[in-house]
């Protein structure tokens, strides 16, 4: 069995070792931050006590890197995954295991030791929102849409600020999030017109996003039909008109 296949599909913290041909002793360390944004290189570098033949990492997305009869490996790895999108489904961040596997031969058989060291990568925020039309006097329609089904996995951390300029001179709402859900605020227009609604969502750690779209309001003015008879014969026709093509 490979080193990828033995290393890969481990879902654990724990060390795998066995020292037939010496013990390895493994010295892991990582480079930069503790947590990651997408995007981001993550370094690793690794020595053993004892020459190792191949030294393996498993990422945690799949991908491996192989140094073959040297037994100090330094790599860096870009994780560019999920895609930014919402709070993808109430996560704003998701750990990974990344797997290292020393391996000594001495035939019949080998030496090796396997180590985790957990990782986590934040996404970065995006924004996202739709708007319909709204009359005067009624909540603004303005709803989330949902995010991908690849952002389905995670768990939350870090608190994004949310900020909705409605663009109608009031002061904005600011707003916070841990990453369930973006809040919409219950704005109310009190004019009929077209305004620009400006959504920004900004996290310490991974940068911000804006995205901005326009709402429009109608006047919520009644019109009063009136009521036309027409001649004819029984039973008769009546005519209708100025019908508000918006009922209230």
């Amino acid at each position: 069995m490979s080193a990828s296949a033995q290393i890969c599909p481990l879902g654990s913290t724990y060390t795998q070792q066995s020292s037939p041909c010496g013990t390895i002793s493994p010295s892991i360390s990582t480079t930069g931050a503790v947590k990651f944004c997408i995007g981001d290189s993550i370094g690793l570098s690794t020595n053993s006590a004892i020459p190792v033949d191949s030294v393996w990492i498993c990422w945690g997305d799949g991908t491996t890197t192989t140094s073959l009869g040297n037994f100090t490996l330094a790599a860096y790895h870009n994780y560019g995954f999920p895609p930014d999108s919402c709070f993808c489904n109430g996560a704003n961040s998701t750990q990974l295991l990344i797997g290292i596997a020393f391996y000594k031969d001495c035939p019949p058989t080998y030496s090796y030791d396997i180590n985790f060291r957990p990782v986590t990568i934040r996404f970065k925020p995006k924004a996202n929102f739709n708007t319909d039309t709204t009359c005067v006097g009624q909540v603004a329609n303005i709803t989330i849409p949902p995010c991908p089904a690849a952002c389905a996995s995670g768990s939350t951390s870090d608190t994004t600020r949310i900020t909705w300029d409605m663009g109608d001179g009031t002061l904005p709402y600011n707003l916070w999030s841990t990453g369930i859900s973006i809040p919409v605020p219950q704005h109310i227009y009190s004019s009929a017109g077209n305004y620009t609604v400006t959504l920004t969502l900004v996290n310490d750690s991974c940068g911000f996003s804006t995205l901005q779209k326009t709402i429009t309001i109608l006047d919520n003015t009644v019109l009063q039909p009136t009521l036309t008879a027409i001649p004819a014969c029984a039973p008769g026709v009546l005519l209708v008109t100025n019908i508000d093509p918006f009922p209230r």
